[in-house]
C-alpha cells in the first residue's frame, strides 16, 4: 500500500516531535511493509494581513487566535495535493487537519485526531469566540474530505457524530498506544504490590497546571499525613524536591541513555497517577501499561477510553480532587490481589491494544474495508440503471 504521510507539523522522523505518535505512527506502517513518501514539516508564516489582523485581535482579547494562519493551510493543502498527483498514492495520511482544509486532491484521506475542537475547547476554553469559529469550519472542511477518521477515545466519538455529523461507520477508536520503542519494554514482568510501607508513585507530565501535578503531590501529603510510608517522582518536569517528592526533570526518547532512565521510572513506580484537567488521550497511562502499572487518572476528555475503569487502573469523576486520590490509592494498599489483578490487565491491553503494531494493523483493516464499500457504490452509480437501457 502506497501511503502519502502529509506531516505537517511534527516530523515522524524525529521521535522527539510532539508526543512521537507521528513517529511511531510512520514506524508502524513501515513495519507493515507500506510504501511512504514523507511530506513537510513545514513552518507556518502568516501573510502581512494575517499577521496584523493578531496583532489587532491581541489588543481586544486575551483568548488566542487560531492556531495556522489560512496561508499555511492553503500553502500545505497545494503542495499535498501537487505530490499526491505525482505520487499517485492508495492514502493520505495526516495527523493534523492542516493538509485538508483547502486540498483538492480526490485520494482517499486517513486523518487521525485525538480530539476535536468542539468537546476540547468546552474542556479548556482558550481560543476566542471569532476564532473557534473560524477553526470549527476548518475542522468541518477537513472532516468532509476525509475517508477514515481515527480518534483516542469514545469522548472524542461522541463529538465527531454530534457536533460534525459524521458517520459512525467512518470512525475508528483508537486508543493512543504507548510511545515507547519496543525494544525497551520487558518481555515478562513481575509487580509487587503496594504496602503501606511501600508505595511508589509516578506523576508524568510537562505542564503542570494541564495535567494536575499539584493534586498528585497533595495527594501523597496526604497519605504521607495517614502513615503511609510514599514517594512520589514527578517525571517531565523540575521542582524543588521535597519529602517523599522527587522531581526528574525532562528525557528525550532519542538519546538512548536517558530513555533507558525514563523507562526506568516506571519499572520503579507501583502506580501511575495522571489526575488531568485536559486530556484527549493520555499517552502516558498507555506506556504505563507496558510495565504493568495500573493508573489513577479522572474521566477528563479520553482518559476513560485509555485507561479501563476497574480493569487496568481506576478513573474517578472528572474534576476529582487530591482527596478522592488519596482514598483511592489507600483503598488499593489494603487488596493487594485488587493490584495485582490490575496490574495484569493493564500489561495485557498493551500486549494486545496498546502498541503501535496493532494500531497499525487495525487502521490498515478497516481503511481497505471502507475502500472496498466506496468504490463498489462508485462503480454501481456508473452503472446504468434499466431506464437508459
Amino acid at each position: 500500500m502506497k501511503i502519502l504521510y502529509a506531516s505537517c507539523r511534527y516530523d515522524p522522523l524525529n521521535r522527539d516531535a510532539g508526543s512521537g505518535v507521528d513517529f511511531n505512527m510512520h514506524e508502524a506502517f513501515k513495519r507493515l511493509g507500506c510504501e511512504l513518501r514523507v511530506i513537510g514539516p513545514f513552518k507556518d508564516r502568516p501573510s502581512t494581513l494575517e499577521t496584523l489582523y493578531r496583532k489587532v485581535h491581541r489588543l481586544f482579547s486575551r483568548k488566542l487566535t487560531a492556531k495556522f494562519s489560512v496561508a499555511y493551510l492553503q500553502r500545505c493543502a497545494k503542495l499535498v495535493d501537487q505530490t499526491a498527483a505525482e505520487y499517485r498514492p492508495d492514502a493520505i495520511f495526516t495527523h493534523n487537519l492542516i493538509p485538508l482544509v483547502y486540498s483538492r486532491s480526490t485520494v482517499p484521506v486517513i486523518y487521525k485526531t485525538d480530539a476535536v475542537m468542539a468537546n476540547t475547547h468546552e474542556q479548556w476554553p482558550t481560543y476566542s469566540r471569532l476564532e473557534l469559529q473560524r477553526m470549527l469550519r476548518w475542522e468541518r472542511k477537513a472532516l468532509n474530505r476525509t475517508t477514515l477518521v481515527i480518534t483516542a477515545s469514545h469522548w472524542a466519538e461522541e463529538s465527531l457524530v454530534k457536533d460534525y455529523g459524521v458517520p459512525r461507520s467512518r470512525i475508528l477508536v483508537l486508543p493512543v498506544p504507548s510511545s515507547l520503542p519496543v525494544e525497551v519494554i520487558p518481555d515478562d514482568i513481575s509487580r509487587t504490590a503496594p504496602t503501606r510501607d511501600d508505595l511508589r508513585l509516578i506523576a508524568v507530565a510537562k505542564n503542570a497546571l494541564m495535567k494536575g501535578t499539584g493534586i498528585a503531590i497533595d495527594a501523597v501529603k496526604l497519605l504521607q499525613s495517614r502513615g503511609v510510608k510514599v514517594c512520589l517522582r514527578v517525571v517531565g518536569q523540575d521542582g524543588e524536591n521535597s519529602a517523599g517528592i522527587e522531581y526528574k526533570g525532562l528525557y528525550r526518547k532519542s538519546d538512548p541513555d536517558q530513555l533507558r532512565e525514563y523507562v526506568a521510572n516506571y519499572q520503579w513506580a507501583h502506580l501511575l497517577v495522571h489526575p488531568s484537567r485536559v486530556d484527549s488521550a493520555g499517552i502516558v497511562c498507555s506506556e504505563a501499561a507496558a510495565f504493568g502499572v495500573p493508573t489513577i487518572t479522572n474521566a477528563t476528555g479520553g482518559l476513560a477510553t485509555t485507561v479501563q475503569d476497574g480493569v487496568t487502573g481506576i478513573v474517578l469523576p472528572r474534576g476529582s480532587e487530591a482527596d478522592a486520590y488519596a482514598d483511592t490509592i489507600e483503598k488499593i494498599l489494603d487488596h493487594a490481589d485488587e493490584y495485582k489483578r490490575m496490574s495484569y490487565n493493564a500489561r495485557e491491553r498493551y500486549l494486545s491494544e496498546l502498541n503501535w503494531q496493532s494500531a497499525g494493523q487495525k487502521i490498515l483493516e478497516v481503511f481497505r474495508k471502507l475502500s472496498i464499500k466506496d468504490q463498489i457504490v462508485v462503480e454501481r452509480s456508473k452503472s446504468p440503471s434499466k431506464a437508459d437501457q
